[in-house]
Parts: structure tokens; sequence; C-alpha cells
């Protein structure tokens, strides 16, 4: 009850519980490979422009969990038709 992918819609039943949380691991590890190298080219790159390298940081990672809300809740929607959100 802790922690998890923690929506209405992915805690209507177990079943699409279970497929949440595998679906946002999934997700998750794309997002980690995305933001290593994010921040391996903005290391490398960006050493003198803190502040740019920064702003790009959050950017990164608020479009990173963009991404990881959308696609998990467009296929919970697409597996789980008949429920309701």
């Amino acid at each position: 009850m802790l922690y998890g992918y923690r929506t209405n819609r992915s805690m209507k039943s177990q079943e699409a519980w279970d497929f949440a949380q595998k679906s946002a691991a999934i997700r998750s590890i794309e997002i980690g490979l995305f933001l290593l190298i994010i921040g391996i080219l903005g290391h490398f790159w960006l050493r003198q422009q803190q502040v740019l390298a920064t702003a790009l940081s959050l950017f990164a990672l608020l479009a990173a969990i963009l991404y990881l809300v959308i696609h998990v809740e467009n296929a919970l929607k697409k597996k789980f038709k008949k429920q309701k959100p």
C-alpha cells in the first residue's frame, strides 16, 4: 500500500495492479537509461554552464515522468477497456 504505480485505474483490481507495476517497471528502466544518457551528455557538453545543465536535467526528468504516466495509463486503458476509470 505504500509504494508502486498508484493511480485509480491501476488500483481497480489485482490484475490491473500487477499489470501496471510490470509496465511501470519496464518504462522506469527505459527512463533510467534516458536520464543516464542525458546526464553524461550534459556533464561533458555543459561543464561550464551549470544553470543550463540543471534546467536540461529538470526538463528531462519532468518529460520522463510524463512519459511514464501517459504510457502506463494508456496501456491500462487498452488492456482493461471494460472497467470504468
